[in-house]
């Protein structure tokens, strides 16, 4: 999002696209579904939990989206590990901030959802149904600010042309993200 941004938009000139622009555009179909007994901090399958043993900033401080270094004991797991492979890491997020952040969007935790992949969309690695407390405590990184890709792609989804404005502005420049959103 930062050095990366300029390249793709001056490689999208010199192969004469005029204006390459993100589109977001639906993967999955969302399905409310009746309630049912949560099994609430149950990884996903084939997921460990491990611990995290050191954690080393690799960029300078301030810097736009940060870059660590995380060491992990991997001790009993069962996990080998090898040079270039590849461990993806579920956030935790707590239960205050889940409640506040489903609070503020007016959603009601104990609802439950499933998501059904549309044409050539890759499905998702979460139970079948799954609350929105489950989906938001273990599947989304409440606590790292939103990328300027990401607050362009949602100005396409502003109710109205002055957010939408607003959001491609603030997605636009870095001095102002850094002002509001950093």
């Amino acid at each position: 999002d930062t050095a990366l941004s300029p390249w793709t938009e001056a490689l999208w000139k010199s192969l004469g696209v005029a204006e390459y622009q993100d589109k977001l555009s639906s993967s999955y179909k969302v399905i409310p579904q009746p309630s049912y007994s949560a099994m609430t901090n149950v990884p996903p399958p084939k997921y460990v939990p491990v611990k995290v043993t050191k954690t080393t900033s690799l960029t300078p401080s301030g810097y736009e989206r940060p870059v660590n270094n995380l060491e992990l004991d991997i001790t009993g797991s069962g996990i080998k590990y090898s040079l270039c492979d590849q461990v993806l890491v579920l956030p935790r997020n707590s239960k205050r901030v889940v409640d506040s952040f489903l609070k503020f969007f007016g959603f009601q935790g104990d609802s439950v959802y499933s998501f059904e992949p549309l044409t050539g969309a890759t499905p998702l690695n979460i139970p079948p149904k799954i609350t929105l407390n489950e989906l938001f405590s273990q599947y989304f990184d409440l606590h790292t600010c939103p990328s300027r890709k990401l607050i362009g792609l949602l100005s396409q989804l502003a109710s109205s042309p002055k957010e939408s404005k607003s959001l491609a502005e603030l997605a636009e420049s870095l001095e102002k993200y850094k002002e509001l959103v950093s």
